[in-house]
């Protein structure tokens, strides 16, 4: 089954042009302007007029069919005390809206990605999914899938923190075992696809619940974009949402995996295949992914140094100028 998802990115769809009429929150935070939005709601940057520090905002409509920041909100805190997770500084309903006050981060890796005239060297992309493995299994062992990883829910850090990797966008995480017992949940079929179908596993295209696997495929699938520059399924047309998802999957399943890693080194399609071969409630062996990754960088003659392809344009993102941090135009 596929949930008809009308903000999928491969249309040229518009952030939701209604502006909330908070301007400011708890009798702290200061809405300065948007900087973002969707379906669930929108994104601000705000200051903090207690610790006087910039910071992000999103708000959701308390009415909303099915509510994000509440979730979000648990997701949040459950990745806390961990490296490469934004921090949640209030959470609240404000009038008629659920409130998210969260760190400000820095550009997207898609925003980037376009900086970088669309184009990635090896060794930027293979520093950046190591660290998206990382984050990836920190949410795993807190029994949570993301369930919508993409580079647009990459962000990176600012001033001392530019080198991280950040993962953001919690609002369709769930939980995939007992959080006491560790038992994973069974598999069921027939289920919507939750995500974005450019990054969506096969398995979810098929209406499989998600499971750890899933998170892993669209990691793989964005490395894939990062070398590639695009998917081979991107720019799709068919006169329906549903039919268009159908062919995205067709796609998936019958390109030659030789094709669709035509000039990678032999690694990256190790990754794919030791990625696809994972079984429903198998435990992924993450550090063997990462070893694949950093042996390329090792055989490349290269280190671990987070010299990423941008830092040619953009030196360091200063902490304390919001305005370059939210403003870098592609």
């Amino acid at each position: 089954m596929i949930e008809i998802n009308e903000n999928d990115d491969d249309d040229d769809d518009e952030y939701d042009s209604r502006q909330t009429e908070i301007k400011i929150i708890a009798e702290r935070f200061l809405l300065k302007r948007k900087i973002g939005g969707g379906s669930f709601g929108q994104i601000y940057l705000a200051h903090d007029l207690e610790k006087n520090i910039s910071v992000a905002v999103k708000t959701e409509r308390i009415q909303a069919i099915v509510p994000q920041l509440p979730v979000e909100k648990m997701a949040f805190e459950r990745m806390k005390d961990f490296i490469g997770f934004p921090k949640m500084i209030f959470y609240g309903q404000e009038k008629q809206y659920y409130v998210l006050v969260m760190d400000l981060l820095g550009p997207s890796l898609e925003d980037l990605f376009n900086f970088c005239n669309r184009s990635f060297t090896l060794h930027t992309t293979c520093m950046i999914i190591d660290q998206a493995i990382s984050r990836t299994k920190q949410m795993h062992n807190q029994s949570l899938l993301h369930r919508d990883i993409k580079p647009d829910n990459f962000l990176m850090g600012i001033g001392h923190y530019s080198h991280i990797v950040y993962f953001v966008d919690f609002g369709l995480t769930k939980e995939y075992r007992d959080l006491v017992s560790y038992v994973h949940h069974n598999l069921v079929k027939g289920k919507n696809l939750a995500g974005t179908a450019r990054y969506a596993s096969l398995h979810t295209h098929n209406g499989l619940v998600q499971a750890r696997r899933d998170d892993l495929e669209s990691i793989v699938y964005s490395l894939l974009y990062f070398l590639k520059g695009s998917l081979p399924w991107q720019g799709i047309k068919a006169k329906t949402k549903r039919q268009k998802y159908e062919k995205i999957a067709e796609l998936k399943q019958t390109i030659p995996l030789k094709e669709l890693c035509s000039g990678m080194p032999s690694q990256i399609m190790t990754v794919y295949i030791y990625v696809k071969s994972l079984t429903f409630d198998e435990q992924p062996d993450y550090d063997y992914i990462k070893r694949q990754l950093r042996s390329i960088i090792i055989t490349n003659n290269q280190k671990y140094d987070y010299q990423f392809d941008w830092l040619n344009k953009v030196k360091r993102f200063n902490l304390n100028n919001d305005e370059s941090v939210i403003d870098i135009k592609i």
